[in-house]
Order: structure tokens, then sequence, then C-alpha cells
């Protein structure tokens, strides 16, 4: 077996370095499912940067594949000839399009994952990396295009880089970036910029424009120590693509970060409506329900409803008409409204879900998609039992008078029953005068029919 180590440099030949996993598989001799499958089960260590990982020298030197077992299209007689990682210094083998290939594919990777909150160091140390550098700054040009704000920084102490460029130094970085042209700072122009304060006195700074087409993004300045023509011509020009790869990725970043806050600031207004909303699919699922909703029936409710049928909320409680009559889920406005109807504030009575009866105002509207095809409902509801309340003390509230009637109905409706049920009228009488007791809150009762001279005759009483 052999496990992929005659082409890899010995690790402390690039001390400090990191190889992407597909540097990886060519210089093991492997297929990149297999080093990501490492890299997932923890046998070789990596550093996450967004969705791209970063495999450090020593352990990509340790670790012992099994390219044997690899598909056949992937196995190798000889891993790859050693190659200098891409996140450390270039090595000149390779070609100068074979760089920046390289590096975009980076930058593309992590400015399309998921962790954004760092992106601008991470652009700093990618500057720093691919030339061959030891320490970078960002600014980054706010809406206005007139202020320059600090972005990012490797390599550098943050603290003497917290105040936004101003004045001369903000007039001479903007100067640049016009330019588009990509300059070693001599010493009166390091100056300028406050290289004093973040810069050896030895050092040489890059300053690098970043542009995306006509629109000035921002600025970077890398420094490498001094040394034999450090950022020569081909550095130059290499960094001036970096330079307009960086913008825009830096302006993809913004409008991720602008994309995500969208919805967060839909929901945040949506949970501010002095409504209670509720969404659901196509299906009928519940998908949505905004915090009035959670907040009036419960915190339960998101759980217990939330990625269910619909009716399995509704059917949770009794509804009905004003007048006591209870509303069927098929009437029900969302159930039309799943049904293409717009339905437009019908009142209706929960008597028995809370502490006292609740009159809500409910309102289904349809949902449909860009072709007009129906993607779900919303229904809306606000609680309106205070509008409803007496108008001074010595009135009886409509929504008890509601409950009341309620209750009368429902009396009645078993009188009916009752006496369907039973053929003696004696028997009939009997459970009229029980019944009357009831609906009417009386101590007792008395049925009396007339008698053939002209007397009452008494014929059940109840009490």
């Amino acid at each position: 077996m052999s496990h992929g180590n005659q082409g890899l440099p010995s690790p402390d030949a690039y001390a400090g370095d990191r190889y992407t996993m597909t540097e990886a598989a060519r210089l093991k001799g492997v297929s990149y499912h297999t080093v990501s499958r490492a890299v997932r089960s923890g046998k070789l260590p990596a550093q996450r940067l967004g969705r791209m990982a970063l495999i450090a020298a020593q352990d990509l030197h340790a670790w012992r594949p099994m390219r044997e077992r690899a598909p056949r299209k992937y196995r190798q007689a000889e891993p790859a000839p050693a190659t200098r990682p891409a996140l450390s210094g270039i090595n000149d083998t390779i070609d100068y399009a074979g760089r920046l290939a390289i590096a975009t594919q980076q930058i593309l990777e992590v400015a399309s994952g998921e962790g954004l909150d760092r992106f601008g160091d991470w652009a700093a140390q990618w500057l720093t990396s691919n030339l061959n550098a030891r320490a970078a700054v960002v600014w980054k040009f706010t809406h206005d295009a007139n202020v320059l704000a600090p972005y990012g920084t490797f390599g550098v102490d943050t603290a003497s880089l917290s105040r936004p460029p101003g004045g001369q130094m903000l007039e001479f970085l903007k100067q640049r970036v016009r330019a588009d042209d990509v300059v070693i700072l001599d010493q009166s122009q390091r100056r300028l910029v406050g290289g004093a304060r973040w810069m050896a006195h030895d050092a040489t700074a890059l300053l690098i424009p970043m542009r995306a087409g006509n629109r000035a993004v921002g600025c970077a300045i890398v420094v490498a120590d001094d040394g034999d023509e450090p950022f020569d011509s081909t550095d130059r020009q290499f960094a001036s693509r970096l330079g307009r790869q960086a913008a825009f990725a830096i302006e993809h970043v913004h409008l991720r970060r602008e994309s995500q806050k969208q919805p967060l600031s839909r929901v945040a207004l949506l949970n501010n409506l002095p409504l209670q909303l509720l969404a659901t699919d196509a299906d009928g699922t519940i998908i949505y329900m905004n915090q009035p909703m959670i907040d009036a029936w419960g915190d339960d409710v998101r759980t217990r409803c939330l990625g269910r049928h619909y009716s399995h909320f509704i059917r949770s409680f009794r509804r009905e008409t004003l007048s006591g009559v209870e509303v069927p889920l098929d009437e029900h406005p969302l159930t039309r409204a799943m049904h293409g109807e717009t339905v437009h504030e019908t009142r209706v009575l929960v008597p028995n879900r809370f502490d006292v009866p609740k009159v809500f105002v409910l309102t289904g509207h349809p949902v449909q998609d860009a072709r007009g095809n129906q993607s779900g409902a919303i229904l809306t509801a606000r609680e309106v039992t205070d509008e409803l309340a007496p108008v001074d003390d010595a009135s009886i509230s409509p929504v008890t008078m509601l409950a009341e009637a309620r209750r009368r109905v429902e009396l009645l409706t078993d009188l009916a029953r009752e006496l369907a049920e039973r053929n003696d009228p004696e028997r009939v009488f009997d459970i009229v005068t029980r019944r009357a007791c009831a609906l009417l809150d009386a101590d007792y009762s008395l049925v009396m029919t007339p008698g053939s001279d002209q007397h009452m005759i008494i014929r059940a009483a109840h009490n």
C-alpha cells in the first residue's frame, strides 16, 4: 500500500502553509471525495473558511490514505509532483493563469459561503498569501463613495486602523482608486496613509485599487518585508487582477447580506402588525404564524400546529356565528380562501377556548404564484371583543349576551330533540317544565292548558 508522500514536500519546507482539498487530492494521488470524507470524519484536520477547507502541510504529510480503495479512474501510479500551496507563496513553476484561477476559485468559494461576518479579514489574508506578503489592510467605500471605512486586516494591529481615513489620506486613496493603477508607495506616500503606525520602516507597501467595472469598491495596501525586488511588474499585474476579483467578491458579499436582511425585515414587519396572521402552502400546511397569533393562542400553538394541516388548529376550538350557530370547517374563511375565494371580515365567536368568550374578525385571502396558480392562503384575525364592551358599568357585555344566547340555543336544541323522541303527551309536559326552568333561569315552572269550562288545567309542574 502506498501512502502517497513521495511527491509531497517535507512539512518543514512550507511550515504554516495551507492546501485546499483539491491540491491535497492531487498531491496524495487520491480523489477529491477521498479527501472530503477524511476531513468530514476528522481523520484529516482542516481549518474552515466559509465552504473551503484548508489543510496544514504537517497534517497532510502525516495523513495516510488508502489509494487502492479509490475508484480506478482516480488512482495514480505516483502522486502529483510537489506543488506550492495556494494560500502561501505560490511557486514560480505555476503559470500566471493558474495562479489567478486558483485565487479566483478561493475567493468565490468563500464569498458564496455561509460565514460573512469576517470576510474583510479573510480578503486581507487572501491578498497577503497570494502576493507572498506578510500583512494587508483593506478599506471599503460606503454607499456614497466618499468615505472609506476599515474593512479587514491581516498581520496588522487593528487598533491602529480603527478610524476611517480622512483629510489628505482619504483624497490620496480616492485618487489612486480612480486612477485604477497598482503602485508601490514611496516614503512620503507611506506617511500620508499612516503607515508609520503599522508598517515596518524597511517594508515595501503595494497599493491595490479595488474596482468592479466602473464602480469604486475600495482599496488595499499589502506589505512585504524589504528584499530582492519585491513586487516586480508581474506581481503588480497579478495584484491588479486580484484587486478586481476582490471588488466583485466584496460586492457579492454585500448583496448576500442585503438579501438576508430583507426576509428578516419582512418577518419583523409581520410581527409588528396589529393583526394575527397565519399562512399555509398549497396543501393546507401551516408554514407561518406571526408573533401576535402566538401571543393570542399560546406559546405552544407554534409547536402543536406549525408544519401541520390547518384543520388541526381550527378544530381545536369551537367556532360560532354571533347568533350561536357553529361554523363548520368547510365554511371557515381559511377553507374558503384555500378554494380560491376571498372572504372579508367575518365575525366569529370563540366561546370556550379562553377564560372568557372572545370575538374575532377573520379575513381569508388566496395566494397565487407568478403563473397564477394558487400556492396557499393567508388568514388574518383581529380580536374585537373590546369593541363590543358595554358602554357603561350598568350595561351587559354583548359578548356575555352572545354566550347566553348560545346557551339558550343549545337548550332549545336539546328540548326539540327530547320532544321528538317522546310519544306520551304527559311526558312531554314534564320535559317542557324542566327545560323551561333551565332556559329562563327560573326556580319553578308550570304547564297549563285550557279546559272545556274556560278554566286552566295544570298538566305538569317542576320544583
